[in-house]
C-alpha cells in the first residue's frame, strides 16, 4: 500500500458525533416549520449516489423538489434563510470531537495534507459553528459544490484531482460505510470508519491517526 500523504475527513458524524439529541435540537431550531426537516432529509436521500455535470445543476434539481414539496417560492432561499441557519445553531449547541483541533494541528505538523468532503454545503460556516479551525485544511469541499453525492465517485475523484495524489495515498475518514466507505473503496482509497452517533470508539480512531508516521 502507498504511504498515506493526505487525509480527507467527512464532516457530519465524523468531526462531531450526531448524538440522540441532535435531530430534536435541529427540529427545535427549525420552528415554525420543524416537520420540513425530516421531509428535506428524505428528499436528499433520493439523490444519494447521484451525480450531475456541476453542483449548480444538482442543487437546482433539489431546489425544485423543495419548492414542490414545501410550497415555497424558492428552494435556494429556503435553504439559505431557514435550513442552514438552523443547522448552524444546532452545531453551535453540539460538542465537537474531543481533541479534534489538536489532532488536526498535529497531522499538519507531520506533513499530512488535510481536506473536508462533506455531504452538505457551507463547510466553512459549519466548522466555525463547531469551533473547529479551518486553518489545517487545504480543501473544504462538499457534495453540493462538486455535483455528486456519496457514494458516487465524482466528489472523491474531484478531491483527489485537486490534491494531485493517487487514491492509494489518501485516507478517507468517515462514519458511514454506505457513503464514505463505499465511495472511497470504489476509488481505491483506504477508509477509516469512526463511530457516528457517540464518542465510543473515537479514542481508537484518534490513536490510529496519532500513530501515522511523520512525513519526510
Amino acid at each position: 500500500m502507498e504511504p498515506i500523504q493526505a487525509i480527507i475527513f467527512d464532516l457530519d458524524g465524523t468531526l462531531y458525533p450526531m448524538t440522540r439529541r441532535f435531530r430534536p435540537l435541529f427540529a427545535l431550531f427549525s420552528v415554525p416549520h420543524p416537520l420540513r426537516l425530516p421531509g428535506y432529509m428524505k428528499l436528499r436521500d433520493r439523490f444519494r449516489g447521484e451525480a450531475r455535470d456541476s453542483g449548480k445543476t444538482i442543487m437546482a434539481e433539489i431546489n425544485r423538489e423543495i419548492e414542490s414539496s414545501f410550497g415555497v417560492d424558492s428552494g435556494e432561499l429556503w435553504q439559505e434563510r431557514q435550513f442552514y441557519p438552523a443547522f448552524y445553531r444546532t452545531l453551535a449547541s453540539t460538542r465537537r470531537r474531543p481533541g479534534i483541533n489538536e489532532l488536526l494541528r498535529q497531522l499538519r505538523a507531520k506533513g499530512y495534507r488535510l481536506a473536508v468532503l462533506s455531504d452538505f454545503g457551507k463547510v466553512p460556516e459549519r466548522l466555525q459553528s463547531l469551533k473547529i479551525s479551518s486553518e489545517p485544511f487545504e480543501l473544504l469541499y462538499s457534495s453540493e459544490d462538486l455535483g455528486g453525492f456519496k457514494p458516487n465517485t465524482l466528489p472523491f475523484l474531484k478531491t483527489l484531482v485537486a490534491l494531485n495524489l493517487p487514491p492509494e495515498s489518501v485516507l478517507m475518514v468517515g462514519d458511514r460505510e454506505e457513503t464514505d466507505g463505499d465511495g472511497a473503496r470504489t476509488m481505491g482509497m483506504p477508509f477509516l470508519k469512526v463511530p457516528g452517533k457517540s464518542n465510543e470508539g473515537w479514542d481508537e480512531a484518534v490513536q490510529f491517526l496519532h500513530d501515522l508516521p511523520k512525513l519526510k
